[in-house]
């Protein structure tokens, strides 16, 4: 079994355990109160296994979290420094996790250490210099299968480790 299939058959069994456990609470749920929850979960159960056939031979795809971004697009005012970055950027990410949820995706400038040879280059640098940049940070608890730390790593990785000109990295 390959890394993509063991990924995906890891994704599809946490989606499942899930789905059975958002069940269980169903069960309990209608039980102290009286009410015949089988309509609902037979919905469920079709919900589930139809979740669980198109992730079976797929990955999940990666998101791009800043696609629609005004304050990365063409137009785009070029901030000063790094912390007037951060605060476009959190517009930005404001729209896409809500501050409602379980977790918290911030952005905010801080100082953190870059190598200073560019990939690629010789195996023997090591040198690490440090800089001003974007830190993207995730706090609360992330649910099983959510794939915010993947999405933020992808559109970093699109943009080639940098947001508005300034280097930037994700932290957990």
């Amino acid at each position: 079994m390959n890394k993509k299939s063991l990924l995906s058959a890891a994704t599809a069994a946490v989606l499942l355990a899930s789905a059975a456990r958002a069940q269980t609470a169903l069960q309990q749920l209608a039980a102290q109160s009286g009410v015949d929850a089988a309509p609902l979960a037979a919905t469920q159960n079709a919900a589930r296994l139809e979740s669980s056939r198109s992730t079976e031979g797929s990955e999940i795809p990666a998101r791009d979290v800043f696609a629609g971004c005004p304050a990365l697009g063409d137009s785009a005012v070029i901030p000063a420094n790094a912390k007037q970055a951060a605060i476009f950027l959190q517009t930005c990410l404001n729209h896409v996790y809500p501050q409602s949820g379980a977790y918290q995706v911030q952005a905010q400038a801080a100082r953190f250490g870059v190598r200073a040879c560019p990939p690629g280059g010789a195996a023997s640098c090591g040198a690490i210099i440090e800089v001003d940049g974007i830190e993207l940070s995730v706090s609360g608890t992330v649910p099983d299968g959510d794939p915010v730390l993947f999405d933020l790593g992808y559109s970093l990785s699109r943009r080639s480790g940098r947001l508005l000109g300034f280097p930037a990295i994700v932290a957990r």
